[in-house]
C-alpha cells in the first residue's frame, strides 16, 4: 500500500482484520504515521523496499502522485523477488488519464484503475477503518480480461463490490455524481453572509452544503 490515508488506510485495516494471513505492506511519504499503521502492515521506509516484496501495489495518493510513480514503477519492477508479474491499482478518482499513462508501462506490469464510492468528511489515517469498503461499490477500469477479474479478486477481499466500467464513462459519470455537487455545495457555502450557527441555516441548508 503507497499512501495511508483514509482509503488507504482502511484497505490496510481491512486486510489485516479479514485476511490476516495476506502479508500487506505499506509506506507513507509522513514517517510518523510508521508506529500507528505498523500494528497493522509491514512498515517500508521506501517504495522500492516496498515494490522489491510486493506481487500487488496499490497507489491510494492523489492522481498527480499516481502519474508521477508509474515510471518509478516500471523501473522497480525488475527487481523484484518474485517472479509473478506486478499488478498496479490506484484509488483515484479520475480514470481516463491514469489508465491511459499506466498503458504506456504495459511492458513492466498490469494495471487497474479502482474507484471506491466511499469516504467521509474527515482524512488521514485517523479516520480510516476496516469498515469502510465493505458492501461499498468499487468501480474497476482494466483492459484486459484476467487483470480485470484480479482486481475483482482484491476488492472482494476487503468486503467492496466490484463494478466494472470504462475509463471515459466513470469520469463523465463522477463529473456529474460527485463534481457537480461539490461545485454546488461551495458556490451555495459563499453566497449566504450569515454566520453558521445562524437560526436561518436549517436543515435544509445543512444537507446543501455538508460535503463544502
Amino acid at each position: 500500500m503507497v499512501g495511508t490515508g483514509l482509503i488507504g488506510g482502511s484497505i490496510v485495516r481491512a486486510l489485516r482484520r479479514h485476511r490476516p494471513a495476506i502479508r500487506t505492506l505499506a509506506t507513507d511519504r509522513d514517517a510518523s504515521l510508521a508506529p500507528a499503521v505498523g500494528r497493522h502492515a509491514t512498515w517500508c521506509n521506501s517504495l522500492a523496499e516496498l515494490v522489491a516484496q510486493s506481487d500487488v501495489v496499490v497507489l491510494a495518493v492523489p492522481v498527480p502522485e499516481i502519474l508521477r510513480l508509474m515510471p518509478e514503477l516500471a523501473r522497480l519492477s525488475p527487481a523484484r523477488a518474485s517472479r509473478r508479474r506486478l499488478l498496479v491499482c490506484d484509488t483515484g478518482t479520475l480514470k481516463a488519464p491514469v489508465v491511459s499513462a499506466a498503458y504506456r508501462f504495459r511492458g513492466a506490469f498490469d494495471f487497474a484503475g479502482l474507484h471506491p464510492m466511499a469516504g467521509g468528511e474527515h482524512n488521514g489515517w485517523p479516520a480510516s477503518h476496516a469498515g469502510l469498503l465493505r458492501a461499498k461499490p468499487v468501480i474497476v477500469c482494466a483492459r484486459d480480461a484476467k487483470v480485470r477479474r484480479q482486481a475483482r479478486e482484491l476488492v472482494r477481499l476487503v468486503g467492496g463490490i466490484p463494478s466494472d466500467m470504462d475509463a471515459r464513462a466513470h469520469d463523465r459519470t463522477v463529473a456529474v455524481f460527485i463534481g457537480l455537487p461539490h461545485v454546488l455545495a461551495f458556490a451555495a457555502a459563499g453566497l449566504a453572509g450569515l454566520p453558521p450557527a445562524h437560526a436561518l441555516r436549517g436543515r435544509s441548508w445543512q444537507s446543501l452544503t455538508r460535503v463544502s
